[in-house]
């Protein structure tokens, strides 16, 4: 006698989990998560980065529920470099990493400049490699005049990047949006 299981595997949304998880299934993938006391819903936890060529590397992740069910994984860091046109080339090299990591699609990249509100100003393909527009994009970031933003997609996820300045002006902070992909 012999029998025969037929297995399907579903790729999950993002990282090891699927969007519309609730807490306790979260938490079980999940151990070494805290609940954020400031804001309830948001659990914590620190883990290696997986857009970072440093397997080294690890980023700050919050798993934020809205009536219970995860909705949105922010991952955040610190940049800090005394060579300002590096801020650009980070932001750059996170696209590119998310783009071949998670097999998404770049819908958009712009900078918006607090010299004209209101106004997004697409970043084209080769302006990643003038060296001049680095330098500048990079001034502006760290004296908080300028934030970059990428939205790329996937058939299930929506990764939002974003660069702005620390309030102390220490480096820009690089923060990574990932929600579910409802624009598909």
């Amino acid at each position: 006698m012999s029998s025969t299981l037929d297995y399907t595997v579903i790729t999950c949304n993002i990282f090891s989990s699927f969007w519309n998880d609730d807490i306790t299934t979260t938490l079980k993938v999940y151990p070494q998560l805290t609940e954020n006391e400031s804001q309830p819903g948001t659990y914590l936890g620190t883990f290696a980065d997986k857009l970072s060529s440093s397997s080294a590397a690890t980023i700050n992740r919050a798993f934020i529920f809205n009536n219970d069910v995860l909705s949105k994984i922010t991952e955040y860091e610190i940049y800090s470099n005394k060579d300002v046109k590096t801020y650009a080339r980070k932001f750059y090299l996170l696209l590119n990493y998310a783009q071949r990591r998670f097999n998404m699609e770049v819908k958009a990249t712009y900078y918006d400049d607090a010299s004209v509100p209101g106004l997004h100003t697409p970043i084209a393909e080769e302006d990643w490699n003038n060296e001049n527009w680095r330098n500048e994009i990079g001034q502006k970031l760290q004296a908080g005049t300028l934030r970059l933003y990428c939205q790329l997609q996937d058939e299930h996820t929506q990764l939002w990047l974003s660069a702005f300045n620390t309030s102390d002006g220490s480096g820009i902070y690089i923060v990574r949006d990932y929600t579910a992909n409802t624009i598909r």
